[in-house]
Protein backbone atom coordinates (compact mmCIF):
# COMPACT_ATOMS: atom_id res chain seq x y z
CA UNK A 1 0.00 0.00 0.00
CA UNK A 2 1.25 3.51 -0.84
CA UNK A 3 1.73 6.56 1.35
CA UNK A 4 -1.24 8.37 -0.16
CA UNK A 5 -3.15 8.58 3.15
CA UNK A 6 -0.24 10.36 4.92
CA UNK A 7 0.26 12.70 2.01
CA UNK A 8 -3.47 13.44 1.86
CA UNK A 9 -3.64 14.11 5.60
CA UNK A 10 -0.65 16.49 5.60
CA UNK A 11 -1.71 18.42 2.53
CA UNK A 12 -5.32 18.69 3.79
CA UNK A 13 -4.00 19.97 7.12
CA UNK A 14 -1.85 22.63 5.41
CA UNK A 15 -4.73 23.74 3.19
CA UNK A 16 -7.38 23.84 5.94
CA UNK A 17 -5.06 25.84 8.21
CA UNK A 18 -4.04 28.19 5.34
CA UNK A 19 -0.35 27.36 5.67
CA UNK A 20 1.75 28.34 2.64
CA UNK A 21 3.93 25.71 0.96
CA UNK A 22 5.71 25.12 -2.32
CA UNK A 23 6.86 22.06 -4.27
CA UNK A 24 10.03 22.05 -6.39
CA UNK A 25 10.91 19.85 -9.38
CA UNK A 26 12.31 17.16 -7.04
CA UNK A 27 8.97 16.91 -5.20
CA UNK A 28 10.50 18.50 -2.11
CA UNK A 29 7.87 20.39 -0.10
CA UNK A 30 8.85 23.64 1.62
CA UNK A 31 6.37 24.76 4.30
CA UNK A 32 6.29 28.26 5.88
CA UNK A 33 4.79 28.18 9.39
CA UNK A 34 3.54 31.25 11.30
CA UNK A 35 2.99 32.31 14.91
CA UNK A 36 2.62 29.36 17.35
CA UNK A 37 3.50 26.68 14.83
CA UNK A 38 6.57 28.67 13.76
CA UNK A 39 7.75 28.77 17.37
CA UNK A 40 7.33 24.97 17.70
CA UNK A 41 8.32 23.75 14.26
CA UNK A 42 10.43 26.57 12.84
CA UNK A 43 9.48 29.07 10.19
CA UNK A 44 10.56 26.89 7.30
CA UNK A 45 10.50 23.08 7.04
CA UNK A 46 11.52 20.96 4.06
CA UNK A 47 10.25 17.41 3.62
CA UNK A 48 9.29 14.84 1.03
CA UNK A 49 7.05 11.80 0.84
CA UNK A 50 9.68 9.81 -1.07
CA UNK A 51 12.43 8.03 0.92
CA UNK A 52 14.93 8.03 -1.98
CA UNK A 53 14.52 11.78 -2.52
CA UNK A 54 14.91 12.25 1.25
CA UNK A 55 18.21 10.34 1.24
CA UNK A 56 19.53 12.12 -1.87
CA UNK A 57 18.73 15.69 -0.74
CA UNK A 58 18.96 15.39 3.05
CA UNK A 59 15.42 16.50 3.84
CA UNK A 60 12.83 14.98 6.22
CA UNK A 61 10.99 11.87 5.05
CA UNK A 62 7.35 12.15 6.12
CA UNK A 63 5.93 8.82 7.26
CA UNK A 64 3.33 7.89 9.86
CA UNK A 65 6.13 7.58 12.40
CA UNK A 66 7.87 10.92 11.72
CA UNK A 67 7.77 13.66 14.38
CA UNK A 68 6.19 16.24 12.07
CA UNK A 69 3.32 13.90 11.12
CA UNK A 70 2.64 13.11 14.79
CA UNK A 71 2.68 16.80 15.68
CA UNK A 72 0.22 17.71 12.93
CA UNK A 73 -2.08 14.86 13.95
CA UNK A 74 -1.92 15.89 17.62
CA UNK A 75 -2.63 19.51 16.65
CA UNK A 76 -5.68 18.44 14.61
CA UNK A 77 -6.95 16.55 17.67
CA UNK A 78 -6.52 19.61 19.87
CA UNK A 79 -8.64 21.58 17.43
CA UNK A 80 -11.62 19.33 17.96
CA UNK A 81 -11.37 17.28 14.79
CA UNK A 82 -11.74 14.07 16.83
CA UNK A 83 -15.25 13.22 18.09
CA UNK A 84 -15.73 12.14 21.70
CA UNK A 85 -18.66 9.87 22.58
CA UNK A 86 -19.90 7.17 24.93
CA UNK A 87 -21.18 3.85 23.67
CA UNK A 88 -24.81 3.32 24.62
CA UNK A 89 -24.79 -0.45 24.84
CA UNK A 90 -27.34 -1.79 27.35
CA UNK A 91 -26.85 -5.47 27.96
CA UNK A 92 -28.05 -8.25 30.25
CA UNK A 93 -24.87 -9.94 31.37
CA UNK A 94 -26.42 -13.35 32.10
CA UNK A 95 -27.98 -13.52 28.63
CA UNK A 96 -24.87 -12.16 26.91
CA UNK A 97 -22.51 -14.60 28.63
CA UNK A 98 -24.99 -17.44 28.16
CA UNK A 99 -24.50 -18.56 31.75
CA UNK A 100 -25.96 -21.93 32.80
CA UNK A 101 -28.73 -22.05 35.40
CA UNK A 102 -26.31 -23.27 38.10
CA UNK A 103 -24.29 -20.02 37.85
CA UNK A 104 -25.37 -16.89 39.64
CA UNK A 105 -23.80 -13.42 39.53
CA UNK A 106 -22.86 -12.80 43.14
CA UNK A 107 -21.40 -9.34 42.57
CA UNK A 108 -20.80 -6.97 39.67
CA UNK A 109 -19.09 -3.62 39.22
CA UNK A 110 -18.64 -1.34 36.23
CA UNK A 111 -15.56 0.48 35.01
CA UNK A 112 -14.97 2.65 31.95
CA UNK A 113 -12.59 1.84 29.12
CA UNK A 114 -11.61 3.98 26.13
CA UNK A 115 -11.29 2.84 22.54
CA UNK A 116 -10.70 4.72 19.31
CA UNK A 117 -12.36 4.00 16.00
CA UNK A 118 -10.52 5.27 12.93
CA UNK A 119 -12.66 5.62 9.82
CA UNK A 120 -10.59 5.22 6.67
CA UNK A 121 -11.92 5.93 3.21
CA UNK A 122 -10.44 3.46 0.76
CA UNK A 123 -10.64 3.89 -3.00
CA UNK A 124 -9.18 1.71 -5.71
CA UNK A 125 -8.45 2.48 -9.36
CA UNK A 126 -8.97 -1.18 -10.20
CA UNK A 127 -11.43 -1.17 -13.10
CA UNK A 128 -12.45 -4.75 -12.30
CA UNK A 129 -13.26 -4.02 -8.65
CA UNK A 130 -16.90 -4.49 -7.54
CA UNK A 131 -16.44 -2.01 -4.67
CA UNK A 132 -14.04 0.69 -5.86
CA UNK A 133 -14.71 2.89 -2.79
CA UNK A 134 -15.68 1.98 0.77
CA UNK A 135 -15.28 2.91 4.43
CA UNK A 136 -13.13 0.73 6.66
CA UNK A 137 -13.40 0.94 10.46
CA UNK A 138 -10.47 -0.06 12.70
CA UNK A 139 -11.02 -0.01 16.48
CA UNK A 140 -7.95 0.19 18.73
CA UNK A 141 -7.77 -0.05 22.52
CA UNK A 142 -6.69 3.31 23.94
CA UNK A 143 -4.48 1.90 26.70
CA UNK A 144 -2.57 -1.01 25.19
CA UNK A 145 -2.95 -0.41 21.46
CA UNK A 146 -4.49 -3.80 20.70
CA UNK A 147 -6.85 -4.03 17.74
CA UNK A 148 -10.41 -5.23 18.26
CA UNK A 149 -11.59 -8.20 16.16
CA UNK A 150 -12.79 -7.63 12.61
CA UNK A 151 -16.36 -8.63 13.48
CA UNK A 152 -16.56 -5.74 16.01
CA UNK A 153 -15.22 -3.16 13.54
CA UNK A 154 -17.54 -4.32 10.77
CA UNK A 155 -20.58 -3.74 13.04
CA UNK A 156 -19.42 -0.32 14.24
CA UNK A 157 -21.82 1.56 12.00
CA UNK A 158 -24.71 -0.12 13.88
CA UNK A 159 -23.58 1.09 17.34
CA UNK A 160 -25.46 3.84 19.20
CA UNK A 161 -23.45 6.68 20.74
CA UNK A 162 -24.18 9.54 23.08
CA UNK A 163 -22.26 12.76 23.54
CA UNK A 164 -19.62 12.51 26.26
CA UNK A 165 -16.98 14.52 28.06
CA UNK A 166 -13.77 12.93 29.23
CA UNK A 167 -10.05 13.53 29.01
CA UNK A 168 -7.59 11.58 26.93
CA UNK A 169 -3.97 11.90 25.94
CA UNK A 170 -3.48 12.84 22.26
CA UNK A 171 -0.20 10.91 22.24
CA UNK A 172 -2.16 7.69 22.71
CA UNK A 173 -4.31 8.64 19.74
CA UNK A 174 -1.21 9.13 17.61
CA UNK A 175 0.15 5.73 18.66
CA UNK A 176 -3.23 4.11 18.07
CA UNK A 177 -3.44 5.68 14.61
CA UNK A 178 -0.12 4.04 13.72
CA UNK A 179 -1.45 0.65 14.87
CA UNK A 180 -4.71 1.18 12.96
CA UNK A 181 -2.85 2.15 9.81
CA UNK A 182 -0.65 -0.97 9.97
CA UNK A 183 -3.76 -3.12 10.54
CA UNK A 184 -5.47 -1.51 7.57
CA UNK A 185 -2.38 -2.10 5.44
CA UNK A 186 -2.42 -5.84 6.21
CA UNK A 187 -6.15 -5.98 5.52
CA UNK A 188 -5.81 -4.25 2.14
CA UNK A 189 -2.82 -6.37 1.15
CA UNK A 190 -4.91 -9.50 1.76
CA UNK A 191 -8.01 -8.01 0.17
CA UNK A 192 -6.32 -6.96 -3.07
CA UNK A 193 -3.89 -9.83 -3.34
CA UNK A 194 -6.56 -11.96 -5.02
CA UNK A 195 -7.54 -9.08 -7.32
CA UNK A 196 -3.89 -8.72 -8.31
CA UNK A 197 -3.65 -12.44 -9.11
CA UNK A 198 -6.89 -12.38 -11.15
CA UNK A 199 -5.83 -9.24 -12.99
CA UNK A 200 -2.44 -10.73 -13.79
CA UNK A 201 -4.06 -13.89 -15.17
CA UNK A 202 -6.48 -11.88 -17.34
CA UNK A 203 -3.68 -9.60 -18.49
CA UNK A 204 -1.43 -12.53 -19.44
CA UNK A 205 -4.28 -14.14 -21.34
CA UNK A 206 -4.95 -10.99 -23.39
CA UNK A 207 -1.24 -10.45 -24.04
CA UNK A 208 -0.93 -14.05 -25.27
CA UNK A 209 -3.92 -13.57 -27.57
CA UNK A 210 -2.50 -10.34 -29.07
CA UNK A 211 0.97 -11.84 -29.49
CA UNK A 212 -0.63 -14.87 -31.13
CA UNK A 213 -2.53 -12.62 -33.59
CA UNK A 214 0.72 -10.79 -34.39
CA UNK A 215 2.48 -14.11 -35.04
CA UNK A 216 -0.40 -15.15 -37.32
CA UNK A 217 -0.09 -11.84 -39.21
CA UNK A 218 3.64 -12.47 -39.74
CA UNK A 219 2.91 -15.98 -41.04
CA UNK A 220 0.39 -14.61 -43.57
CA UNK A 221 2.95 -12.07 -44.79
CA UNK A 222 5.58 -14.78 -45.16
CA UNK A 223 3.14 -16.91 -47.15
CA UNK A 224 2.69 -14.10 -49.69
CA UNK A 225 6.45 -13.79 -50.08
CA UNK A 226 6.78 -17.58 -50.30
CA UNK A 227 4.18 -17.76 -53.13
CA UNK A 228 6.06 -15.12 -55.09
CA UNK A 229 9.37 -16.97 -54.51
CA UNK A 230 7.73 -20.12 -55.94
CA UNK A 231 6.66 -18.07 -58.97
CA UNK A 232 10.26 -16.98 -59.54
CA UNK A 233 11.45 -20.57 -59.19
CA UNK A 234 8.88 -21.64 -61.78
CA UNK A 235 10.22 -19.18 -64.39
CA UNK A 236 13.82 -20.23 -63.73
CA UNK A 237 12.89 -23.83 -64.44
CA UNK A 238 11.07 -22.78 -67.66
CA UNK A 239 14.19 -20.91 -68.77
CA UNK A 240 16.32 -24.03 -68.33
CA UNK A 241 13.79 -26.13 -70.26
CA UNK A 242 13.33 -23.65 -73.14
CA UNK A 243 14.43 -24.80 -76.60
CA UNK A 244 14.21 -21.56 -78.59
CA UNK A 245 15.72 -18.13 -78.06
CA UNK A 246 12.39 -16.27 -78.34
CA UNK A 247 10.84 -18.48 -75.65
CA UNK A 248 13.85 -18.06 -73.35
CA UNK A 249 13.67 -14.27 -73.81
CA UNK A 250 9.93 -14.38 -72.94
CA UNK A 251 10.58 -16.46 -69.79
CA UNK A 252 13.38 -14.17 -68.68
CA UNK A 253 11.09 -11.14 -68.94
CA UNK A 254 8.48 -12.98 -66.81
CA UNK A 255 11.18 -13.89 -64.23
CA UNK A 256 12.34 -10.29 -64.03
CA UNK A 257 8.78 -9.09 -63.44
CA UNK A 258 8.27 -11.75 -60.75
CA UNK A 259 11.56 -10.83 -58.98
CA UNK A 260 10.63 -7.14 -58.98
CA UNK A 261 7.24 -8.05 -57.51
CA UNK A 262 8.98 -10.25 -54.89
CA UNK A 263 11.19 -7.37 -53.73
CA UNK A 264 8.10 -5.15 -53.56
CA UNK A 265 6.29 -7.79 -51.42
CA UNK A 266 9.28 -8.07 -49.07
CA UNK A 267 9.44 -4.32 -48.47
CA UNK A 268 5.67 -3.98 -48.04
CA UNK A 269 5.45 -7.01 -45.68
CA UNK A 270 8.36 -5.79 -43.56
CA UNK A 271 6.68 -2.40 -43.21
CA UNK A 272 3.28 -3.99 -42.41
CA UNK A 273 4.87 -6.40 -39.88
CA UNK A 274 6.70 -3.58 -38.07
CA UNK A 275 3.55 -1.47 -37.98
CA UNK A 276 1.53 -4.40 -36.65
CA UNK A 277 4.20 -5.02 -33.97
CA UNK A 278 4.11 -1.37 -32.84
CA UNK A 279 0.30 -1.43 -32.72
CA UNK A 280 0.38 -4.66 -30.70
CA UNK A 281 2.93 -3.25 -28.21
CA UNK A 282 0.85 -0.10 -27.86
CA UNK A 283 -2.33 -2.10 -27.16
CA UNK A 284 -0.46 -4.28 -24.63
CA UNK A 285 0.74 -1.14 -22.86
CA UNK A 286 -2.83 0.22 -22.73
CA UNK A 287 -4.14 -3.07 -21.34
CA UNK A 288 -1.41 -3.16 -18.69
CA UNK A 289 -2.50 0.30 -17.59
CA UNK A 290 -6.07 -0.99 -17.32
CA UNK A 291 -5.06 -3.85 -15.04
CA UNK A 292 -2.57 -1.91 -12.87
CA UNK A 293 -4.26 -0.12 -10.01
CA UNK A 294 -3.50 2.08 -7.02
CA UNK A 295 -5.12 2.01 -3.60
CA UNK A 296 -5.73 5.39 -2.03
CA UNK A 297 -6.50 5.77 1.65
CA UNK A 298 -7.19 8.74 3.85
CA UNK A 299 -8.56 9.20 7.32
CA UNK A 300 -12.10 10.56 7.06
CA UNK A 301 -12.78 10.73 10.80
CA UNK A 302 -12.13 9.31 14.26
CA UNK A 303 -14.25 8.63 17.31
CA UNK A 304 -12.75 8.34 20.76
CA UNK A 305 -15.39 6.66 22.87
CA UNK A 306 -15.99 5.20 26.31
CA UNK A 307 -17.64 1.84 26.92
CA UNK A 308 -18.43 -0.31 29.94
CA UNK A 309 -16.43 -3.25 31.24
CA UNK A 310 -18.11 -5.42 33.89
CA UNK A 311 -16.17 -6.87 36.82
CA UNK A 312 -18.07 -9.96 38.00
CA UNK A 313 -17.91 -12.56 40.75
CA UNK A 314 -19.64 -15.76 39.64
CA UNK A 315 -20.70 -18.60 41.94
CA UNK A 316 -21.53 -22.17 40.96
CA UNK A 317 -24.42 -23.29 43.16
CA UNK A 318 -23.61 -27.02 42.96
CA UNK A 319 -20.01 -26.84 44.17
CA UNK A 320 -20.15 -23.39 45.77
CA UNK A 321 -16.98 -22.42 43.90
CA UNK A 322 -16.47 -18.72 43.09
CA UNK A 323 -14.42 -17.03 40.38
CA UNK A 324 -13.84 -13.41 39.42
CA UNK A 325 -13.57 -12.19 35.85
CA UNK A 326 -13.93 -9.12 33.69
CA UNK A 327 -16.41 -9.07 30.84
CA UNK A 328 -15.76 -6.72 27.91
CA UNK A 329 -19.13 -5.57 26.60
CA UNK A 330 -17.72 -4.22 23.34
CA UNK A 331 -15.77 -7.31 22.27
CA UNK A 332 -18.19 -9.71 24.00
CA UNK A 333 -15.22 -11.48 25.55
CA UNK A 334 -14.06 -12.57 28.98
CA UNK A 335 -10.91 -10.93 30.32
CA UNK A 336 -8.83 -11.20 33.50
CA UNK A 337 -10.13 -14.70 34.23
CA UNK A 338 -7.83 -17.24 35.88
CA UNK A 339 -9.05 -20.81 35.49
CA UNK A 340 -9.08 -22.37 38.99
CA UNK A 341 -8.44 -25.82 37.50
CA UNK A 342 -5.33 -25.18 35.38
CA UNK A 343 -4.49 -21.55 36.35
CA UNK A 344 -4.34 -20.45 32.71
CA UNK A 345 -5.94 -17.18 31.54
CA UNK A 346 -8.41 -18.14 28.78
CA UNK A 347 -11.16 -15.95 27.32
CA UNK A 348 -13.95 -18.43 28.06
CA UNK A 349 -14.90 -20.99 30.69
CA UNK A 350 -16.85 -24.23 31.12
CA UNK A 351 -18.60 -25.86 34.07
CA UNK A 352 -17.78 -29.52 34.71
CA UNK A 353 -20.41 -32.14 35.54
CA UNK A 354 -19.51 -31.81 39.22
CA UNK A 355 -19.78 -28.01 39.23
CA UNK A 356 -16.11 -27.04 38.85
CA UNK A 357 -14.98 -24.02 36.83
CA UNK A 358 -12.65 -25.08 34.03
CA UNK A 359 -11.60 -23.89 30.58
CA UNK A 360 -11.32 -25.37 27.05
CA UNK A 361 -7.70 -26.41 27.57
CA UNK A 362 -8.36 -28.40 30.75
CA UNK A 363 -11.78 -29.89 29.98
CA UNK A 364 -13.49 -32.01 27.38
CA UNK A 365 -17.12 -32.55 26.45
CA UNK A 366 -18.53 -36.02 27.08
CA UNK A 367 -21.47 -36.87 24.84
CA UNK A 368 -22.43 -39.74 27.13
CA UNK A 369 -22.70 -37.48 30.21
CA UNK A 370 -23.92 -34.42 28.26
CA UNK A 371 -21.40 -32.25 30.05
CA UNK A 372 -17.75 -31.33 30.52
CA UNK A 373 -15.13 -33.22 32.48
CA UNK A 374 -12.07 -31.59 34.01
CA UNK A 375 -9.13 -32.81 36.09
CA UNK A 376 -10.99 -32.30 39.35
CA UNK A 377 -13.79 -34.67 38.34
CA UNK A 378 -11.61 -37.72 39.15
CA UNK A 379 -10.53 -38.00 35.56
CA UNK A 380 -7.26 -38.17 33.70
CA UNK A 381 -6.41 -36.81 30.27
CA UNK A 382 -5.99 -39.37 27.51
CA UNK A 383 -2.55 -38.61 26.10
CA UNK A 384 -3.65 -39.74 22.64
CA UNK A 385 -7.06 -38.10 22.09
CA UNK A 386 -6.74 -35.32 24.67
CA UNK A 387 -10.13 -36.23 26.16
CA UNK A 388 -10.59 -36.53 29.89
CA UNK A 389 -11.38 -40.09 30.93
CA UNK A 390 -13.01 -41.22 34.13
CA UNK A 391 -10.65 -43.11 36.43
CA UNK A 392 -12.44 -46.43 36.12
CA UNK A 393 -10.88 -49.90 35.84
CA UNK A 394 -12.26 -50.43 32.34
CA UNK A 395 -10.53 -47.24 31.14
CA UNK A 396 -7.10 -48.25 32.47
CA UNK A 397 -4.30 -49.94 30.57
CA UNK A 398 -3.15 -53.03 32.51
CA UNK A 399 0.44 -52.42 31.45
CA UNK A 400 1.18 -48.71 32.07
CA UNK A 401 -1.81 -48.12 34.40
CA UNK A 402 -2.74 -44.93 32.51
CA UNK A 403 -6.25 -44.04 31.34
CA UNK A 404 -7.37 -43.97 27.71
CA UNK A 405 -10.52 -43.83 25.59
CA UNK A 406 -12.06 -47.29 25.54
CA UNK A 407 -12.05 -47.35 21.76
CA UNK A 408 -8.24 -47.31 21.79
CA UNK A 409 -7.77 -50.53 23.80
CA UNK A 410 -6.83 -53.87 22.24
CA UNK A 411 -6.45 -57.33 23.74
CA UNK A 412 -2.94 -58.67 23.30
CA UNK A 413 -2.01 -62.31 22.64
CA UNK A 414 -2.16 -62.97 26.39
CA UNK A 415 -5.70 -61.56 26.62
CA UNK A 416 -4.70 -58.39 28.51
CA UNK A 417 -6.37 -54.98 27.90
CA UNK A 418 -3.59 -52.81 26.48
CA UNK A 419 -3.27 -49.25 25.12
CA UNK A 420 -1.66 -48.54 21.71
CA UNK A 421 1.47 -47.12 23.38
CA UNK A 422 2.15 -50.40 25.20
CA UNK A 423 1.60 -52.76 22.27
CA UNK A 424 4.49 -54.30 20.38
CA UNK A 425 4.87 -57.17 17.90
CA UNK A 426 6.66 -60.40 18.70
CA UNK A 427 9.16 -62.19 16.50
CA UNK A 428 6.32 -64.31 15.12
CA UNK A 429 3.99 -61.33 14.48
CA UNK A 430 1.74 -61.61 17.55
CA UNK A 431 0.67 -58.44 19.42
CA UNK A 432 1.79 -58.38 23.04
CA UNK A 433 2.15 -55.79 25.79
CA UNK A 434 5.56 -54.38 26.68
CA UNK A 435 5.39 -55.51 30.29
CA UNK A 436 5.02 -59.23 29.57
CA UNK A 437 7.04 -59.35 26.36
CA UNK A 438 10.55 -60.79 26.66
CA UNK A 439 13.36 -59.39 24.55
CA UNK A 440 15.93 -61.72 23.05
CA UNK A 441 19.23 -60.09 22.25
CA UNK A 442 20.20 -63.00 20.04
CA UNK A 443 17.19 -62.49 17.75
CA UNK A 444 16.81 -58.74 18.42
CA UNK A 445 13.07 -59.26 18.86
CA UNK A 446 10.30 -59.76 21.43
CA UNK A 447 8.69 -63.08 22.35
CA UNK A 448 5.85 -64.44 24.46
CA UNK A 449 7.02 -65.74 27.85
CA UNK A 450 6.29 -69.37 26.89
CA UNK A 451 8.33 -69.14 23.68
CA UNK A 452 11.74 -68.50 25.25
CA UNK A 453 13.79 -69.38 28.31
CA UNK A 454 16.82 -67.88 29.95
CA UNK A 455 20.31 -69.35 29.62
CA UNK A 456 21.90 -69.25 33.10
CA UNK A 457 25.36 -69.05 31.58
CA UNK A 458 24.88 -65.96 29.36
CA UNK A 459 21.76 -64.53 31.06
CA UNK A 460 20.25 -64.14 27.57
CA UNK A 461 16.91 -65.46 26.28
CA UNK A 462 16.76 -68.23 23.64
CA UNK A 463 14.00 -70.14 21.90
CA UNK A 464 13.09 -73.42 23.59
CA UNK A 465 14.71 -75.50 20.85
CA UNK A 466 17.94 -73.57 21.28
CA UNK A 467 18.49 -74.60 24.93
CA UNK A 468 18.86 -77.89 26.84
CA UNK A 469 19.21 -79.02 30.44
CA UNK A 470 22.64 -80.50 31.23
CA UNK A 471 22.56 -84.10 32.50
CA UNK A 472 25.45 -83.56 34.87
CA UNK A 473 24.30 -80.38 36.67
CA UNK A 474 20.65 -80.04 35.60
CA UNK A 475 21.17 -76.46 34.32
CA UNK A 476 19.21 -74.81 31.46
CA UNK A 477 21.82 -73.56 29.02
CA UNK A 478 22.03 -72.59 25.37
CA UNK A 479 23.18 -75.58 23.34
CA UNK A 480 26.36 -73.86 22.25
CA UNK A 481 27.53 -73.61 25.86
CA UNK A 482 27.10 -77.37 26.65
CA UNK A 483 30.01 -79.87 26.60
CA UNK A 484 30.19 -83.65 27.23
CA UNK A 485 32.54 -85.23 29.79
CA UNK A 486 34.64 -87.96 28.11
CA UNK A 487 34.82 -90.08 31.29
CA UNK A 488 31.25 -89.88 32.63
CA UNK A 489 29.32 -89.22 29.42
CA UNK A 490 27.37 -86.50 31.27
CA UNK A 491 26.85 -83.01 29.84
CA UNK A 492 27.90 -79.87 31.70
CA UNK A 493 28.02 -76.11 31.23
CA UNK A 494 31.15 -74.83 29.57
CA UNK A 495 32.52 -73.35 32.81
CA UNK A 496 32.05 -76.71 34.60
CA UNK A 497 34.55 -78.40 32.30
CA UNK A 498 38.36 -78.44 32.11
CA UNK A 499 40.32 -77.72 28.97
CA UNK A 500 40.89 -81.45 28.39
CA UNK A 501 37.20 -82.23 28.03
CA UNK A 502 36.85 -83.49 31.59
CA UNK A 503 34.18 -82.31 33.97
CA UNK A 504 35.01 -80.84 37.36
CA UNK A 505 33.20 -83.85 38.82
CA UNK A 506 36.18 -85.90 37.60
CA UNK A 507 38.98 -83.41 38.18
CA UNK A 508 37.73 -82.87 41.73
CA UNK A 509 38.13 -86.53 42.84
CA UNK A 510 39.88 -86.98 46.22
CA UNK A 511 40.90 -90.15 48.05
CA UNK A 512 38.71 -91.05 51.06
CA UNK A 513 37.81 -94.14 53.11
CA UNK A 514 35.07 -96.11 51.43
CA UNK A 515 33.17 -96.36 54.69
CA UNK A 516 32.69 -92.58 54.62
CA UNK A 517 30.54 -92.79 51.47
CA UNK A 518 26.89 -92.44 52.56
CA UNK A 519 25.35 -94.15 49.51
CA UNK A 520 24.97 -97.89 50.29
CA UNK A 521 24.43 -98.98 46.68
CA UNK A 522 27.70 -97.34 45.73
CA UNK A 523 29.65 -98.77 48.65
CA UNK A 524 28.55 -102.31 47.75
CA UNK A 525 30.27 -102.22 44.36
CA UNK A 526 33.53 -100.80 45.70
CA UNK A 527 35.83 -103.62 46.91
CA UNK A 528 38.63 -101.47 48.32
CA UNK A 529 38.90 -99.67 51.62
CA UNK A 530 39.97 -96.42 49.99
CA UNK A 531 38.62 -94.84 46.88
CA UNK A 532 38.73 -91.49 44.98
CA UNK A 533 35.37 -89.77 45.41
CA UNK A 534 33.56 -86.56 44.37
CA UNK A 535 29.90 -85.48 44.12
CA UNK A 536 27.54 -82.66 43.18
CA UNK A 537 23.83 -82.13 43.86
CA UNK A 538 22.77 -84.84 41.43
CA UNK A 539 25.63 -87.30 40.97
CA UNK A 540 28.30 -89.13 43.03
CA UNK A 541 31.45 -90.42 41.29
CA UNK A 542 33.90 -92.99 42.60
CA UNK A 543 37.14 -94.03 40.88
CA UNK A 544 38.89 -97.27 41.88
CA UNK A 545 42.46 -97.54 40.65
CA UNK A 546 43.55 -100.88 39.19
CA UNK A 547 46.90 -102.24 37.97
CA UNK A 548 46.23 -101.36 34.34
CA UNK A 549 43.32 -98.91 34.43
CA UNK A 550 40.83 -97.26 36.75
CA UNK A 551 37.16 -98.07 37.12
CA UNK A 552 34.49 -95.33 37.40
CA UNK A 553 31.23 -95.80 39.30
CA UNK A 554 28.54 -93.12 38.61
CA UNK A 555 25.68 -92.98 41.09
CA UNK A 556 22.33 -91.22 40.37
CA UNK A 557 21.24 -89.72 43.68
CA UNK A 558 17.61 -89.17 42.66
CA UNK A 559 17.01 -92.66 41.23
CA UNK A 560 19.38 -94.27 43.80
CA UNK A 561 21.04 -96.43 41.23
CA UNK A 562 24.38 -96.80 39.59
CA UNK A 563 24.18 -95.52 36.03
CA UNK A 564 27.37 -97.18 34.77
CA UNK A 565 30.59 -98.79 36.00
Amino acid sequence: MKQSSIKKFVLDYLESNEIKFSIDKNNIHTVYFKEVLANKLGIERKFTFNREISDDHGVDYLSIHSDLTKFLLRDSLDKGQIVKAVLDFPVKIKDKLNLPETIKIKKQEEKKEIAICFMFKVSSTNTHENQPEFLKFVIVDYENGTVFPEEISSEFHNFDFKEARFKFNPNNVVKSHSVAYETLEKYLNNKYEESGIVNKALLNKQIEEMESRHDEFKRECKMEVSKQEDRCKYWRERIKASRTIPKEREYRNSLKASEEKLEQFKKENESKTNLNFLNTESRIKDIKNQYDFDINVYLSGSIVFEYNVKKLILQETQSGEEVSLTYNVLSNSIQEYVCPTCEKTPNSFNISINGYFCCPSCSTYQEKDKGFLCKRDNVEKCIITGNFIKKEVNNQCLTCKKYFDKSLFKKDVLGKRTCPLCLIKTYFGDIINKKDAIFSKKHNAYFKPDEVTKCIFSNEYYLLNEVSKTTGSRKTVANKYIEKCKFTGLTFVKNEMSDEGTSKLVTGLKEIDTKNIKYSHLKEVIKKNRVEFNENSFWALARVKGLLKSKYFLYDKKKKEILSK
